[in-house]
């Protein structure tokens, strides 16, 4: 069902006794399934009421209000894979803007065939002069849960670019939650604004928060790295402090050897791969245990 698993969100819902995830494939896409985290079964699909080209490639789930009193799933389209090579401000490769879409977490219990769900898209660039690059291919997205004692609030939400070669180009962008918590229209046009550098220097391909707000998960094709996140410390300065000594390192197999996907589940982290040169096959999904 999934050739390129390349984003995953664990829901606080259950069925059937089982956690469910959100998950689907890079690319061009129009819908979204819950998988049983036990089985790997697809409980349902829902299309999205969307007609866009684009490469999607990470999900979160997180507050939809400043309030977090409802939850609710963002896509990112925000994969730009020639804006890669964009090393200045004059960039003209890739997209010049990218998408993110926002839609309440449809409840699994009542399921309705058929039914299309009604999505708010933010067209959000890289202009704002405090970025390395006018244009950015990212890969990685978390909706922050709690708020912090630095003005950050549930709902803001988090991108995080990526330079395969250039590493050092990578930077931590924020689209706060005011610019989209009483969205009138279907669509706003929004510039992210710079929010800091990752204290270590990575191809940062997935990323997720506990429900908590204490722990920040970032991951390269490889490795997941954490990040404390006391309420005291904005997100910005808990990701431009070192991550801690422990890394989760991903057991390649066979089929399973490119890493884009994390989430953080009940305090705990799983992980998927793609299968191996896009072609067809079977892949788990690994739950490790976390103790922080």
């Amino acid at each position: 069902r999934f050739a390129e698993v390349s984003y995953i969100a664990y829901s606080k819902q259950s069925y059937e006794n089982d956690n469910v995830v959100w998950m689907g494939s890079d690319g061009e896409n129009k819908d979204i399934s819950a998988v049983s985290l036990k089985t790997g079964d697809i409980i349902q699909t829902y299309e999205l009421g969307i007609d866009v080209e684009g490469d999607w490639e990470s999900i979160a789930i997180g507050p939809c209000s400043s309030k977090a009193n409802s939850s609710c799933l963002y896509i990112g389209n925000i994969g730009n894979n020639s804006a890669q090579k964009c090393r200045d401000r004059k960039c003209t490769k890739g997209r010049d803007s990218v998408l993110v879409y926002k839609f309440p977490e449809p409840n699994l219990s009542s399921f309705t065939a058929g039914l299309e769900l009604k999505v708010q898209t933010l067209v959000l660039n890289y202009h704002h002069q405090g970025l390395p690059t006018n244009r950015a291919n990212s890969e990685a997205m978390f909706v922050d849960h709690t708020g912090d004692k630095k003005g950050g609030k549930p709902g803001d939400i988090y991108i995080i670019t990526k330079f395969r070669k250039e590493k050092r180009l990578s930077r931590l962008t924020k689209i706060p939650v005011g610019e989209h918590e009483n969205m009138i229209s279907t669509s706003k046009k929004f510039s992210v604004q710079p929010a800091g550098k990752p204290a270590v220097e990575r191809t940062w391909t997935g990323a997720d928060m506990s429900a908590d707000g204490n722990l920040i998960a970032f991951r390269d094709y490889r490795t997941i790295y954490f990040f404390p996140r006391p309420p005291e410390l904005s997100i910005a300065e808990a990701i431009e402090r070192n991550p801690c000594k422990f890394k989760s390192k991903s057991i390649r197999r066979l089929n399973e050897r490119q890493f884009e996907a994390v989430t953080m589940v009940n305090g705990n982290v799983a992980e998927v791969s793609e299968c191996h040169n896009k072609e067809p096959c079977e892949v788990a999904v690994s739950l490790y245990e976390l103790k922080y």
